[in-house]
């Protein structure tokens, strides 16, 4: 028979026993001090003491008793061990992430200043640290500790005169800066001396852009139009490919292993050995706002371009094509990857429509889901879900089926950004009332883990920091961890 105590289901006590005159009363089950909690080291009810008990019996419990134990021990061990496996994998994939553009080492909870250096004018994030330019030296922050860690002076540097720094990463990495548009500084990123890399290079070699590659240098040269790729210590040509006319005029990028233009003509080079996988024209008229005639986009497993038509009825219509450059199908509307991606479910790709429509499809256009315009644009995609936000909501959708797996309305005046930690969304308020609110959403259930009041002042650096969330205040960048 079942009753109720306290709202709780709970079991009826069975009925006392009589007492039974001259019969041994009933000893409840004492636990020994010796055993810990679980082990099964009771005694039962009436059992006689040790002192009448043979050797033999007593052999046996001692026999028992060590075999329980043993049990726990053994029990405790693998429970450790597994406790520690899940925080080690849980710290690889942190870090993981953390590599990846959009996400940044685990928040704090909340975030909190760990630094903060006076650098006005731009910064930028390359090799580890924050860059500005500071009279004539380029001064490097250590990202993690906020300590000057180098200033080197360049000749002829003003704020205005650098156009672009990277990291490579590998055993010795460097930070490469364009400095006036074609004059390329590379340096130690430990030390900030100067490494010669004219080596391989002729000294009328005009670079207009440097990006990173897997370790390398890839440098964008003007004239003539040429794309390099460079050992950054030795300056040793890996490999060269002439561009094409006005290609060199594109945007670069280096996109999981292939570099990249979008501009009036739009192109794809492998960046393993520099072979041209396409070039694409653009329209002989740029698109009215601006943006380029010809975008080329990749992922870990293609790449689609998107060129703009001078005449349109319809939705712009996209081609994708696989890594070694055959084509697989056409994508209604543009590419809506977001910027922190882990690029799980790589065979479901987001576009979105002129309308505005979300499209999940394959990568031969194939429709797998559409999403209504209320929903929402995609700000992160990670482990198979993709998060989508709106003017006044915030929602997490599965890529494969666009499930929606929770839906939570934003506060007035909630903007979302693209930084993430792989559990968590930040959130920067508009200025309310004299300041703003910096919030972080937890990705699991939508929930807000934590909500700060900070200075109307503050603006998010749109910089890959990886371990620190920046945020500029008047002259100052400052480090939230």
């Amino acid at each position: 028979m079942w009753g109720l105590s306290g709202g709780a289901l709970a079991a009826a006590p069975p009925p006392p026993a009589p007492a039974l005159p001259g019969a041994l009363a009933r000893v409840p089950r004492q636990r020994s001090r010796l055993a810990p909690a679980g082990v099964p080291t009771d005694l039962p009810s009436g059992a006689p003491p040790a002192a009448e008990r043979s050797p033999a019996e007593l052999g046996r419990l001692r026999r028992v008793r060590r075999r329980a134990l043993g049990v726990v021990a053994v029990v405790a061990v693998a429970g450790g061990a597994l406790g520690a496996g899940a925080a080690a994998r849980d710290a690889a994939e942190a870090r993981r992430l953390s590599a990846l553009p959009g996400f940044v080492a685990p928040f704090g909870d909340p975030l909190t200043e760990a630094w903060r250096v006076e650098a006005a004018g731009d910064v930028r994030v390359a090799g580890g640290h924050l860059l500005h330019v500071e009279g004539g030296d380029l001064v490097a922050t250590d990202l993690v500790t906020g300590v000057r860690a180098w200033s080197t002076p360049v000749d002829g540097l003003a704020p205005a005169d650098v156009t672009g720094c990277v990291g490579s990463d590998g055993a010795s990495p460097v930070v490469a800066c364009v400095v006036g548009g074609e004059r390329v500084v590379v340096l130690d990123a430990a030390t900030g001396a100067a490494v010669d890399v004219a080596a391989g290079a002729s000294e009328d070699v005009r670079a207009v852009r440097v990006l990173a590659l897997d370790g390398d240098l890839v440098r964008l040269v003007a004239e003539p139009a040429s794309l390099e790729r460079i050992d950054p210590r030795t300056g040793d040509v890996r490999w060269s490919v002439a561009l094409p006319p006005g290609v060199a005029g594109a945007q670069p990028a280096v996109e999981h292993g292939l570099v990249t233009f979008s501009g009036d003509v739009a192109a794809a080079v492998d960046g393993a050995d520099g072979a041209l996988l396409g070039v694409f024209p653009g329209s002989e008229v740029r698109r009215p706002d601006g943006a380029a005639a010809a975008v080329l986009r990749a992922t870990p497993d293609g790449y689609g371009v998107w060129v703009a038509e001078r005449r349109r009825f319809g939705d712009m219509t996209g081609r994708w094509f696989s890594r070694d450059g055959s084509e697989l199908g056409a994508l209604r509307g543009w590419l809506a990857e977001p910027r922190a991606s882990d690029h799980s479910e790589p065979s479901v790709l987001l576009t979105v429509t002129d309308s505005p429509v979300l499209r999940a499809v394959g990568p031969d256009g194939a429709l797998l889901w559409a999403a209504r315009p209320e929903l929402g644009l995609p700000v992160v995609r990670v482990d198979g879900t993709a998060v989508l936000a709106s003017a006044d909501v915030l929602r997490r959708v599965d890529l494969v089926d666009g499930r929606t797996l929770w839906s939570v309305p934003l506060a007035d005046g909630d903007a979302v950004t693209t930084l993430s930690d792989g559990r968590h969304l930040l959130l920067l308020s508009a200025s309310v009332g004299g300041g703003r609110r910096l919030a972080a959403v937890a990705l699991e259930d939508g929930r807000t883990a934590w909500r700060e009041s900070v200075p109307a002042s503050w603006e998010l650096v749109d910089a890959g920091a990886g371990d620190v969330v920046l945020v500029r205040d008047g002259p100052d960048v400052l480090a939230l961890r």
